[in-house]
């Protein structure tokens, strides 16, 4: 059982997402009309027993077999990159070449 406290910091009242996460911080649920729309974590996210946080997109992408469909970046070099594996529902969050967050929708 986790223990889940409702944060109102990203609540997006016309999209009706409600966003809740864990006591410790390590997840947190995007929630619409009571269905969960994703999940995200910057601390740990595992497949198959490997923590793709800390993981480069090369070496995601040869765990998931799979390679990344977009990435997003802004003008400044310094800022995040957001990549997509878009068939897989998964978006990770790359600083410094390293994944610093993970979510599946």
């Amino acid at each position: 059982f986790v223990d889940i406290l409702k944060s109102d910091d990203l609540h997006v009242d016309f999209l009706e997402i409600e966003s809740y996460v864990t006591c410790d911080g390590a997840l947190r649920f995007e929630v619409c009309k009571n269905i969960i729309e994703s999940v995200s974590s910057e601390s740990e996210f595992l497949f198959d027993g490997k923590n793709i946080i800390g993981m480069s997109v090369h070496d995601v992408e040869s765990l998931l077999k799979s390679e990344a469909d977009e990435a997003d970046s802004t003008e400044s070099k310094d800022d995040p990159i957001i990549v997509d594996f878009v068939d897989l529902g998964l978006q990770l969050v790359v600083n410094n070449n390293l994944i610093v967050s993970a979510t599946c929708y």
